[in-house]
């Protein structure tokens, strides 16, 4: 099954399944909500280090509006994998 994924789903999908592998001592005591917030916590980025100056010059040579994103332009394309779990979400009259 793991075969059908495109190569490019390779990077997160071995990360996704990592983390689960690592919570999975909280979904076999039966602790499936904080199994769910362990594998959400190994999957998120980590968060750049600022300090107060970096953000202060940012601002002061760029303006305040500049630090907003452009959501249509920031937006990361959807793996193929997204794509087809949303038109299987979207086609079951259950998930509702």
């Amino acid at each position: 099954m793991l075969g059908d994924f495109a190569k490019a789903d390779a990077a997160w999908l071995e990360a996704m399944l990592k983390a689960v592998a690592d919570a999975s001592g909280r979904l076999a005591s039966g602790d499936d909500v904080r199994f769910l917030t362990d594998v959400a916590r190994l999957l998120e980025p980590p968060k750049p280090k600022k300090t107060p100056t970096d953000a202060a010059a940012k601002e002061s040579k760029a303006g305040p509006s500049a630090l907003q994103p452009d959501t249509a332009e920031t937006k990361a394309p959807r793996s193929a994998f997204a794509e087809k779990l949303s038109k299987l979400l979207k086609s079951n009259p259950d998930n509702s």
